[in-house]
């Protein structure tokens, strides 16, 4: 399929065609980020069955939702528009050009691509509702920084990702009185770990709320796809006395893209079980049980300016700041935001 080389003003020289990404493209798009990624300086590997994973969540549409750029069969840049949320609000563009093409006609011509792509965000929406469109880029990355800027993008928020070099046993957890961590039962708690994901994260920045069953259909994809998914190391706290989830730690043995690194994807202590040295317990529970396991390093993502702490949270665990991502947004409509944006 070849595309009009013409997007709001925007032409591609005559050498270039697009069409959209299929399946068959993972391999070669995962070495494309894997290079281009080296490219600004930051080392990921790519994989190619995660890339099909997300290429194959519920409600998202492949052939919808990308385009690619190619010359002579050669890729020079790629965009991906997810807005699988029932209320997508805060549409997510992923988009990355050849590292010598920031700055030239190619990142207009995908990011307005990007942005008629994600008119179909505010249809979805309720008129009153406000749509961003959003995306990151990696701090000190100007090339891109400077094409976002460009195209009318603000940064917004940056965050951390934060990791733990552990050359000794952590320290043994210290629970609250009548906690105890175990692994979580799959799939027969999955509902119940989503209920406790959901109010956990309430109140973090940008949180809106999806109906359960939504988070259940992406939580099931998700972990039935992850070939490294590992119940055990999803960390379930309990309250023995009454047998409720106090909070969550999942984990997963290798990050994606830094396969010598742990991972924390989610942390989160709920509301009742609160300023009781839970989540720092749980750290330490999940550091230890990965130390175990030979993982030296375990990393984890968190907003820089965490409305509850986190950060103050994992600097008091061990863990620093390696890098910066920034979060970028274009406002598509204005109106009310109904993600968070405080505690108030």
């Amino acid at each position: 399929m070849t595309s009009p080389n013409k997007v709001q003003n925007n032409i591609l020289p005559e050498q270039y065609s697009t069409r959209f990404l299929t399946i068959d493209d993972a391999e070669t798009i995962a070495t494309f980020i894997s290079q281009t990624s080296g490219a600004k300086g930051y080392q990921q590997v790519a994989n190619a069955d995660v890339l099909r994973s997300d290429w194959q969540e519920p409600n998202f549409v492949l052939e919808e939702s990308s385009i690619v750029v190619e010359q002579d069969g050669e890729i020079l840049g790629y965009a991906i528009l997810w807005d699988t949320s029932v209320k997508p609000v805060k549409p997510w563009c992923a988009w990355a050009v050849q590292h010598d093409l920031y700055g030239t006609d190619l990142v207009p011509y995908l990011l307005n691509w990007l942005e008629e792509k994600a008119q179909r965000a505010i249809d979805k929406c309720p008129p009153q509702l406000k749509v961003k469109l959003q995306t990151n880029a990696l701090e000190g990355y100007k090339r891109r920084i400077n094409d976002l800027i460009n195209a009318g993008f603000v940064h917004k928020r940056n965050f951390y990702r934060m990791l733990i070099q552990m050359d000794t046993a952590p320290p043994q957890a210290k629970l609250p009185e009548n906690i105890s961590i175990r692994g979580m039962k799959y799939p027969e708690e999955l509902e119940a770990m989503a209920r406790a994901v959901e109010l956990g994260f309430k109140d973090h920045w940008g949180f809106v709320e999806e109906p359960i069953e939504e988070a259940l259909k992406f939580w099931k994809h998700y972990l039935d796809t992850d070939e490294l998914f590992d119940q055990e190391l999803y960390f379930l706290a309990i309250d023995n006395e009454t047998g409720e989830i106090a909070g969550v730690n999942l984990c997963r043995i290798e990050q994606h893209g830094k396969p010598e690194t742990a991972y924390v994807e989610e942390l989160a202590v709920l509301p009742n079980y609160r300023r009781q040295g839970l989540a720092l317990a749980m750290l330490h529970h999940a550091f230890g049980e990965l130390y175990k396991r030979g993982r030296k390093q375990v990393a984890l993502h968190v907003d820089a300016e965490s409305l509850t702490g986190a950060t103050r949270l994992y600097t008091k665990a061990g863990m620093q700041p390696v890098e910066t991502w920034s979060n970028y947004q274009k406002v598509l409509r204005d109106g009310v935001d109904i993600s968070t944006t405080s505690l108030d």
